[in-house]
Formats: C-alpha cells, sequence, structure tokens
C-alpha cells in the first residue's frame, strides 16, 4: 500500500523532474550525480571534523541538508529515467543500490555532524517515531529494504 503523500505529492514532482532530463542521460550518470552530492557532504564533514571530536560550522549541516535532499532526489529519478528510456538492467540496479549503501557513510557523518554541534535527540526521535506511524499505516518501510539509510543513521544518532 502507498501512502497519499507518495502518490499524490511525491511521485508527481518526481516524475515531472524525471522528464527534465534529456533522454540521451543515462540513469547511471543519475545515480551518480546523486552520490556526488554524498561525496562533497562526506569530504567536508571529514574535513572540519575527522574523529567527531570538534565542532562542525552551522554551514555544514545546511550544506549537509542540501545535500541529502539532492541525493534522495536524484536517486528516485534514476529509475524513472531508466524505465522511461527502456534501459534499465540488472547492473544499473545494483549500481543504484551500490550507491545507496555507500551515500550511508555520509549520512552518518551528517548525523554525527549534528550530534557534536549540540543538536537535540528529540529530533532524530520524532524522526523514528514519523516512519514508524507509516511503516504501521502504510505496511511497508518508508526506506528501500537494501540499504535503510534513514533508521540506521537515526539509530547511530540516538548511541
Amino acid at each position: 500500500m502507498v501512502s497519499r503523500t507518495e502518490t499524490f505529492i511525491l511521485n508527481p514532482i518526481l516524475t515531472f523532474l524525471a522528464y527534465l532530463l534529456p533522454p540521451w542521460l543515462a540513469p547511471n550518470a543519475v545515480t551518480t550525480l546523486g552520490g556526488l552530492h554524498c561525496t562533497v557532504m562526506y569530504a567536508i564533514m571529514w574535513y572540519y571534523s575527522p574523529n567527531f571530536d570538534s565542532v562542525v560550522p552551522d554551514w555544514t549541516l545546511i550544506l549537509s541538508g542540501y545535500c541529502t535532499f539532492a541525493y534522495y532526489t536524484f536517486d528516485c529519478m534514476d529509475g524513472k529515467q531508466a524505465r522511461r528510456t527502456g534501459t534499465s538492467s540488472p547492473l544499473g540496479q545494483l549500481f543504484d543500490h551500490g550507491f545507496d549503501c555507500i551515500c550511508n557513510l555520509a549520512h552518518l557523518s551528517a548525523a554525527g555532524g549534528y550530534d557534536m554541534s549540540g543538536g537535540t535527540r528529540w529530533f532524530v526521535g520524532l524522526q523514528l517515531i514519523l516512519q514508524g506511524i507509516f511503516g504501521l499505516r502504510s505496511g511497508r518501510s518508508i526506506t528501500p529494504e537494501c540499504c535503510p539509510t534513514a533508521q540506521v543513521t537515526s539509530s547511530v544518532s540516538l548511541r
């Protein structure tokens, strides 16, 4: 069962954005573009706090939020691009899921940076509660089955 938010808001927006991509653009290029956002986020977090022992500047957390949003958007668009151009393949799916799991490292570093900045754990707790409500209501997980980034990030942030 798909939620109304996914059906009426997210899917139409992501489909519209996918149709803005040129048809010659390979879906793996879209995946790579999303992965580059994760790379930038991880590199900046690592530069400012390689051992999570110092507070990162506020702008890095804002950039991390943008990079996470951009990564999620590109991650959703690559499958739509593959179906639109008829270029879906098992290798492309492996490439996409591989990036999902690698980008988990960037999400964990962003959560660590947020935690080091004195961020409240109520935010993370609220995220877990909302994911649970969504899962109970829709009968499925809010994140992909291959690599549940949001739950892992939330769990590590709670320590």
